[in-house]
């Protein structure tokens, strides 16, 4: 006779109550069956109220704009002084830190005014990353909680909390170091509420951008749509959109170009900082030479007197609404002039040809780098001379800052590369192995690693923290020109005298596809986002590539006479590039406006 369902749940159920018994277990303490329904209902509470944040924390007090602004200052300050290898993992925290802070602040009634103060003061740390600055600007235009709304980017962003991955070693570090040990609630706060900070490998955990721009899988999670419960049309038709956003081709940037002239010494570099306004070149007679590309609001004069030491008391500042005689007496001063239109301030330090100039991404500071082996950095509000650093034995090639500015590296003919930080006046890395000179350099986006190119027709991938080479891509057979990572930090792009520009997976250290079309050398690269590259060359051109696209990469051919010395992608999403010819105007349909920034023009230079 078959036992019903009935006797077969008594049974099980007197078997465990035996099993219990017998090891002396409480059988009243754990309930032994739930319904269907009981089930369900746990697995929903428990999914809706667990947390997989690493740190916990009860908010309790009220938000101070002064606190606000003090505890992201100290944190920020906390970080810059941890060891080398916890800054990488340590700076992820300052994007979702700042921007709930900025929210908060939104918040409290009668403060918007402070909240922007807060963004203004901040911003810069977020503009080398293209992947932030575009939400960072967005945020900066909402004035309320109520517009936060009808922006649909930051609107996704409060609904979702903000992923960060920390190794063992690092959560440890900011647990006991910091949290711990110092006043702030209100970091805790947001982290326990708005960020998922989760311990394991950070490297390998990709972000929200990487799934945005389908670089990666987003894996399931407990909130999928259940498929069987929807209509199955109404997905079809969702799934159809996402494909066409994820898929869809980005939009390429607008196109402004710049020619330098000079007719005694030959420029050799040009650079613009992230909001396309100023414009920093380095040439053969040593001089560093600092560009305004936007006409200035007021006018601007310079005290060519170099024999009087200034002090603080005597410096003044004067505009259109300073009285009008002592504004009348500084126009006709002696030692005062009226700078120009068309005329570089000129920072003078290098006893030899300035190879390579940047800006650092906070656009204050100015790293040269020249033929005397030397590096320097200036300030570029006064174009004074901050520090001289010495270590490389031969010329120096290229320089390149990470995305925050904490650190930079410099490429030479000695065969090396070297890290710096701007407080400290030696090397922190030397990074040894290329066989010959390095001559193109710059650093991961998450800033753990540095690439360099070299003329031994090889690109190498170092560790930040331990100067080790993880990786040795080969396959170009001419010298390296430039290597450039992906804002998504998956891919490289890396270019050369071969005239072909090659597409790497960095985890695999392959070539993904080779992008073909220039005719001569291939001089700069430069990424728009994780799909667009912007490539120029010495056949005087400009190409734009789709790098997802299958057989027709190319977007977009412009043609410009000269020689090109830098190509950059600015905030604004304008490819800004500097050429040098013999003639002195821009050619983007406009009239020159390059205008100084402080100094004049002499006979003698131009």
């Amino acid at each position: 006779m078959s036992i019903s369902k009935k006797t077969k749940t008594d049974f099980i159920t007197a078997s465990i109550k035996k099993y219990l018994t017998a090891r002396n277990i409480d059988q009243h303490q754990p309930k032994l069956q739930i319904s269907v329904e009981e089930h369900a209902l746990k697995c929903v509470i428990d999914r809706e109220c667990s947390l997989r944040n690493a740190i916990s924390y009860s908010p309790s007090e009220t938000l101070d704009q002064q606190s606000a602004e003090a505890q992201y200052m100290n944190f920020k300050s906390w970080i810059s002084g941890s060891a080398d290898h916890f800054i990488p993992e340590l700076a992820q925290l300052l994007y979702p830190l700042f921007s709930h802070i900025y929210i908060r602040l939104l918040g409290i009634p009668g403060a918007p005014a402070a909240a922007h103060r807060f963004h203004n003061r901040h911003l810069s740390t977020f503009m080398g990353n293209p992947e932030f600055k575009q939400f960072i600007q967005q945020l900066g235009e909402i004035s309320s909680f109520e517009e936060i709304e009808h922006c649909p980017a930051v609107a996704s962003f409060v609904s979702a909390r903000y992923c960060v991955t920390l190794t063992k070693q690092t959560y440890n570090h900011l647990h006991s170091r910091y949290l711990e040990t110092s006043e702030c609630s209100l970091i805790l706060s947001i982290l326990n509420q708005e960020v998922d900070v989760m311990v394991g490998d950070w490297l390998g955990a990709g972000s929200r951008h990487d799934y945005r721009s389908g670089l990666l899988t987003p894996p399931l999670s407990d909130h999928s749509m259940d498929v069987e419960d929807a209509e199955k049309e109404e997905v079809d038709r969702f799934e159809d959109l996402r494909k066409i956003i994820r898929d869809g081709s980005p939009a390429a940037p607008s196109v402004s170009l710049y020619r330098l002239q000079n007719a005694e010494e030959v420029c050799l570099s040009g650079e613009v900082d992230h909001q396309g306004i100023h414009l920093v070149s380095g040439g053969e007679d040593g001089q560093v030479r600092l560009w305004r590309l936007q006409p200035s609001e007021e006018p601007v004069f310079l005290d060519y007197t170099s024999s009087t030491v200034k002090l603080g008391c005597d410096s003044e500042t004067f505009t259109s609404d300073t009285n009008a005689a002592a504004y009348q007496q500084l126009r006709t001063s002696a030692t005062v002039k009226d700078v120009g239109n068309g005329v570089a301030r000129y920072l003078r330090g290098h006893s030899g040809s300035v190879y390579d100039t940047i800006f650092l991404p906070d656009d204050k500071l100015i790293v040269s780098v020249s033929e005397d082996s030397t590096v320097r950095l200036w300030d570029k509000s006064n174009g004074a001379g901050l520090a001289a650093y010495h270590g490389h034995l031969y010329p120096i090639w290229c320089v390149a800052s990470d995305t925050i500015g904490i650190t930079f590296a410099t490429g030479s003919m000695d065969k090396t590369a070297r890290l710096w930080q701007p407080d400290i006046p030696h090397p922190l890395r030397v990074f040894v192995g290329h066989e010959g000179d390095v001559d193109c350099i710059t650093f991961h986006p998450n800033g753990a690693y540095v690439l360099t190119g070299s003329c031994d027709r090889t690109v190498r991938m170092w560790t930040s923290s331990d100067q080790k080479c993880v990786r040795t891509f080969t396959g170009h057979k001419g010298v390296v020109s430039d290597v450039k990572v992906s804002p998504c930090g998956s891919i490289a792009a890396t270019t050369g005298e071969d005239k072909k520009i090659r597409i790497w997976d960095l985890a695999q250290c392959k070539i993904i596809k080779e992008l073909k079309g220039h005719t001569d050398r291939v001089t700069n690269l430069v990424w728009g986002d994780s799909r667009l590259l912007c490539s120029a060359g010495l056949d005087n051109t400009i190409r734009i590539w789709d790098v997802k696209l299958g057989d027709s990469e190319l977007r977009e051919t412009y043609t410009f006479p000269g020689t090109i010395l830098g190509l950059n992608m600015t905030s604004m999403n304008t490819l800004i590039g500097i050429t040098r010819t013999t003639s002195a105007q821009m050619i983007n349909s406009m009239e020159s406006m390059m205008t100084p920034v402080t100094n004049i023009k002499t006979q003698q230079q131009s």
